[in-house]
């Protein structure tokens, strides 16, 4: 008997070492890499000597004190705004909500002008009138909630037009543990909220967090979030804007049954990154008819955060695989909604899944006509022994990913308790999870809504998302065979939350009046014409230009800036060849999404 318990010992040290390598080297995520979502390392720091020469700057606006702050002096250089510096030449500004009001900071020059060259916006220790007060009307966006790190840009898309990005510092959480099985979350049934909170930042979620800071610094003017496999190219005249936000969850594991004290725990990481466009259909209907919008979910999840230390992997126990991932959206609002569609759909004994939703939108293109885009985007997951559940019902869409070998979440549901043919050998020692429970789970599922009528309003969407861990052990083991209890705990991480947008931004404002001074002019000087909007830009507003007349000449396009309601565009005009002391008329054309003309007197 001692001969074989030392060879089961062997063995088993070689499946720990195995299962090890897997979780260290298959696919691993880190909590910066989810933050980020396009990876960037921060800059180390600069010892005793300082910080490097090009280390990021960021322009400093008020007091400070936050843990963030300080984890940030240790890579970047503070710099107290005092009115005389320019916003271009660095690289990001920070505030603190502790110092500033929601309503001191409403209208507020330093971020309007930070945000419009495309600049990083921090906020630590901020609330939700921050986001909503002060930098919603900027971004069109914001999350619920306090936040100790707000990080936030605004940028132009791979087709020009307006991509706002927002991240979160992760929240952290203390998985539930419990030996009873529970159901996941169904569509019908009201949440109950349990959402984890960061209101005392932890240190390692910090550090975790000012590395993407900085490594997002370190990426200079290119974008925020990275081109992805599958990106669409909206044509020339559709109107839309892109939102992309992303939300960590941080957690601890329940302890192992490990017999040490203390009991071992681990460290993993959910994270889930939203990508949402806003389409306004403006077919034959210059103001539009209704607007589309479409949600593109990526979920990601480690055990271990990418490190491959389990707090017990070994022959007569295995803790904490994950064994479920469960995500819902929906819009608050039921009314102002219609689903339009929701992928991927259900599928079981399958290695991958693929997420496509395809739907028409129609819109008026830069010289009037009408056009029609179809929106078409898949993309394949790997779920090799798992399986999946679309929960959509109604306007609440919803995916259930879980375990299905050699561990069946389901099986476990239905029989309360494990058995040796869910999770146990025979010998009633814990079999080896799949690898996708050990190691990196990335999913991916879509969803379409349809508005009922133009909203030139704010709405608020729901969210949920559940994580389990389970650690399957044998209480008393002897040799080859368990004799006591074959035994599975669940470890349960829980967020439920929201995010509001600015439906309107997507609304066109109409031009009311197109003047020139001075009217008439005189041939060979220039005019100034003037384009102005019935009411300020809910985003920065292209319009085009045009003159009928060879002696008058136009820029292309003007842009009034977001919550400005006119532009200004210089006028080049030459003689037509007329007797000294004639006139012609000229017309120019102002276009967004309709026409809009004025005749400028030109005098020979």
């Amino acid at each position: 008997m001692a001969m074989k318990l030392t060879r089961l010992l062997e063995t088993s040290l070689q499946r720990r070492q195995a299962l090890k390598l897997i979780a260290g080297t298959a696919g691993t995520l880190t909590l910066a890499a989810a933050l980020v979502a396009c990876g960037g390392e921060g800059k180390p720091g600069g010892g005793p000597g300082g910080l490097p020469a090009d280390a990021p700057t960021a322009l400093v606006h008020g007091p400070l004190s936050s843990p963030v702050v300080d984890e940030l002096r240790k890579t970047a250089r503070l710099v107290p705004y005092d009115g005389s510096q320019k916003v271009a030449d660095h690289d990001m500004v920070v505030f603190d909500g502790d110092s500033h009001t929601s309503a001191a900071l409403t209208g507020d020059a330093l971020l309007a002008s930070a945000l419009r060259a495309g600049k990083w916006v921090l906020g630590v220790d901020v609330n939700e009138s921050h986001k909503r007060g002060a930098l919603g009307p900027l971004l069109d966006f914001a999350s619920h909630g306090t936040s100790p790190g707000y990080f936030v840009r605004t940028e132009l898309d791979m087709n020009g037009q307006p991509l706002v990005v927002v991240l979160e510092y992760p929240k952290t959480d203390v998985a539930l543990p419990s030996r009873e099985p529970r159901e996941p979350e169904a569509p019908v049934t009201p949440l109950v909220t349990r959402s984890p909170t960061a209101i005392s930042p932890t240190p390692a979620a910090t550090a975790a967090f000012v590395n993407s800071v900085v490594g997002k610094l370190e990426l200079g003017p290119a974008r925020a979030r990275p081109q992805q496999v599958g990106d669409p190219q909206f044509p020339a005249g559709l109107i839309y804007k892109t939102f992309f936000f992303s939300e960590p969850v941080l957690f601890t594991s329940p302890p192992a049954h490990k017999p040490v004290e203390p009991r071992p725990t681990q460290t993993g990481l959910h994270s889930l990154n939203y990508t949402v466009y806003i389409f306004l259909d403006n077919r034959n209907e210059p103001q539009g008819n209704f607007q589309y919008v479409l949600a593109e979910l990526d979920g990601e999840a480690n055990p271990t955060n990418g490190t491959g230390q389990f707090a017990n992997i070994y022959y007569d126990e295995m803790a904490w695989f994950q064994s479920r991932y469960l995500m819902h959206l929906w819009p608050a609002d039921d009314a102002l909604f219609q689903q339009v569609a929701s992928s991927p759909e259900t599928v079981n004994n399958v290695t991958s899944v693929t997420t496509g939703v395809s739907f028409s939108i129609g819109y008026n293109q830069a010289q009037g006509a009408t056009g029609n885009f179809t929106y078409s985007n898949s993309q394949t997951r790997n779920i090799t022994d798992w399986k999946l559940t679309n929960q959509s019902a109604g306007n609440r869409v919803g995916w259930y990913y879980r375990s299905e070998n050699p561990f069946s979440v389901d099986a476990w549901l239905n029989n309360t308790a494990p058995t040796q043919y869910n999770g146990f050998y025979a010998s009633s020692y814990p079999a080896e999870p799949n690898d996708l429970a050990l190691n990196q789970l990335q999913v991916h599922a879509q969803a379409v809504w349809k508005t009922q009528s133009v909203l030139d309003r704010w709405v608020e969407f729901d969210y949920h998302r559940e994580y389990q861990l389970v650690d399957l052990y044998c209480s008393k083991n002897f040799g080859d065979v368990c004799i006591g209890d074959k035994a599975l705990d669940r470890g349960d991480s829980v967020l439920d939350n929201k995010f509001s947008i600015n439906l309107g931004a997507v609304v066109p404002i109409p031009i009311q009046a197109l003047a020139f001074s001075p009217n008439p002019v005189k041939a060979g000087q220039p005019a100034a014409g003037t384009v102005t909007l019935a009411r300020p830009a809910q985003t920065d507003t292209v319009i085009a230009l045009s003159s009928n007349s060879p002696n008058v000449s136009v820029l292309p396009t003007v842009t009034v800036p977001k919550g400005q309601t006119s532009a200004t565009f210089q006028v080049l005009t030459s003689s037509n060849g007329g007797a000294p002391g004639s006139s012609f008329q000229v017309t120019i054309t102002a276009l967004y999404v309709q026409d809009y003309q004025a005749q400028l007197t030109v005098q020979n």
